[in-house]
């Protein structure tokens, strides 16, 4: 069952599920902003699907660390959080956002026609 807005807000509500290590934002507000998104050079692979650009993100809880196995992208608000995470194998390729591609511009579209496997536009892309 999904939480109420008043049980969302609490103090005590906290995600659950597989990602349980997500934490309150240390900013004290939910982030409702373009931010920059940065590619991990540690163990990123460059076929990855998020590149570095700029993402509209609604949120207020965070991933402080990368789940083991998955490459991650990363952004500032506050401190330094997990903006994406990808994981791929056996055939499947996963891609978790913590930002919105759908209203992150010319390069969230970018990003959602790299997902789906469609060729970049001709104009270069997104920056």
């Amino acid at each position: 069952m999904r939480p109420d807005a008043a049980e969302r807000s609490s103090a005590g509500y906290k995600p659950k599920g597989l990602l349980d290590s997500a934490e309150r934002s240390s900013a004290g507000d939910e982030q409702q902003s373009l931010n920059n998104v940065e590619r991990s050079s540690a163990g990123y692979k460059p076929e990855g699907l998020v590149a570095e650009g700029w993402a509209y993100f609604a949120n207020s809880y965070r991933l402080s660390e990368a789940p083991a196995g998955f490459s991650a992208s990363w952004a500032e608000y506050g401190d330094r959080f997990v903006a994406a995470l990808e994981l791929e194998g056996d055939g499947r390729r996963l891609l978790l956002c913590q930002f919105h591609p759908e209203l992150s511009g010319p390069w969230g579209l970018e990003l959602i026609r790299a997902w789906l496997g469609i060729a970049p536009e001709p104009y270069g892309g997104a920056s």
